[in-house]
């Protein structure tokens, strides 16, 4: 219902004046959504950073705390229930 039918991110910022990700991917109405980084893309290596994160439409954009700890970072984003 709404919105993109392929979960995707589509643009990634990074701020080094405050140190901050911004993240937009494509998204669906009244869906929620959770944010997971990883250093190497291993299966069970995702740390899930934020949870719950309400659709804003059709894309959705959000500013990630500071996340420290290793100069590469891979993020995924998944839909959840």
């Amino acid at each position: 219902g709404g919105g993109s039918g392929e979960l995707a991110i589509t643009a990634i910022s990074y701020d080094t004046n405050t140190d901050q990700t911004t993240l937009t991917w494509n998204s669906r109405n009244s869906a929620n959504y959770s944010i997971d980084i990883s250093v190497n893309l291993g299966f069970d290596g995702w740390d899930e950073v934020i949870d719950a994160i309400p659709s804003q439409g059709e894309t959705t954009k959000i500013q990630l705390p500071s996340l420290t700890g290793s100069d590469k970072l891979f993020f995924r984003v998944r839909e959840i229930q």
